[in-house]
């Protein structure tokens, strides 16, 4: 045991020095790395500029930035639409208006009131149509596939033609109202004669 004591004990008076050996440095590199700043200064002149090997012209300012880009979330750049869909709702009153309206309804939003007037009295034709549940008359609503086989009519080519948006919808007459169908019997539109 005495022997296994003795030889921890030159171990650790060994790594001790080798610790010690390496702490101390030499005080002639300490002067001399004292001496040369790898750093250079933040106001004085930086090496590339000492050398002359940086151009003058990339010392320039630039345009400057101070304009922003976006206000309110509006793109605020020359040439940019002054109320596009990417204007937040909280800025455009017509975004807003848009965000409130059915996904479905999505595709014929744009239609003109004299646009409409003029869909609703192609495919109204006079007589009174069918009285369907009100939940049926809203767009988003599913009409149940018994009304749909029966009633469904498609939209004629001439109005399909001329508003591209109606292409592949069918319609049915409920009441004073054309309800349009899309795919699946979903209501993309209501046009009301009133």
């Amino acid at each position: 045991m005495n022997r296994i004591a003795a030889i921890a004990f030159v171990l650790l008076v060994f790594v001790a020095d080798v610790a010690l050996a390496q702490g101390k440095v030499d005080q002639d590199k300490t002067q001399e790395l004292k001496q040369v700043d790898p750093v250079p200064p933040a106001t004085g002149k930086s090496l590339p500029d000492q050398a002359g090997t940086q151009e003058p012209s990339t010392k320039g300012k630039g345009p400057s930035t101070s304009a922003s880009v976006f206000v309110d979330g509006m793109l605020a750049v020359p040439g940019a639409a002054a109320d596009g869909q990417t204007v937040p709702s909280k800025s455009s009153g017509r975004n807003a208006a848009l965000d409130k309206l059915p996904t479905a309804a999505f595709g014929l939003h744009h239609l003109t009131d004299a646009q409409k007037r003029e869909i609703y009295e192609q495919l109204h034709g006079g007589s009174g149509g069918l009285a369907l549940s009100p939940a049926h008359a809203m767009v988003g609503a599913q009409i149940p596939p018994d009304i749909a086989l029966r009633n469904l009519k498609s939209v004629p080519e001439t109005l399909s033609t001329k508003f591209s948006e109606l292409r592949g919808t069918s319609y049915l007459v409920e009441g004073s109202n054309v309800l349009l169908v899309g795919t699946n019997n979903v209501v993309v539109g209501v046009i009301s004669g009133r």
